[in-house]
């Protein structure tokens, strides 16, 4: 019997030091992971921090633009609301004379066409 507990002993030796070896294996990878990682870190801090800056940069801008747009859009609706008014109050001013003047236009196209009617004759 005390073969086979030595036997045992011997098997539970050899799985424990198989267990060290592994856990070590997974420290030493874990440690090689973890550099490998702030590496990649590291490196994307160096080439994402100037295009992260770009583009706010990039977006002030652009929101700059947009205010500027949104405000000549507004002085553009002023000046035409101030011009349609104009217009309406010309064109009211003008209307009384409208039917004095087509009048006007109707005798002028009256003497016109008898003064070309007069020459067709007389030739």
């Amino acid at each position: 019997m005390q073969s086979w507990g030595v036997a045992f002993l011997g098997v539970i030796a050899l799985t424990s030091v198989v267990q060290v070896a592994g856990l070590v294996t997974l420290v030493v990878l874990g440690l090689r992971l973890s550099r490998r990682l702030g590496e990649v870190q590291a490196r994307l801090d160096r080439e994402l921090t100037p295009a992260l800056a770009d583009l706010a940069r990039a977006s002030r801008s652009v929101a700059e633009v947009a205010e500027l747009a949104h405000s000549r859009g507004r002085h553009l609706d002023r000046l035409l609301g101030d011009s349609l008014d104009r217009v309406s109050d010309a064109a009211s001013l003008v209307a009384p004379l409208a039917g004095p003047l087509r009048a006007a236009g109707s005798a002028v196209a009256l003497v016109l066409a008898l003064r070309r009617g007069l020459r067709l004759f007389r030739r």
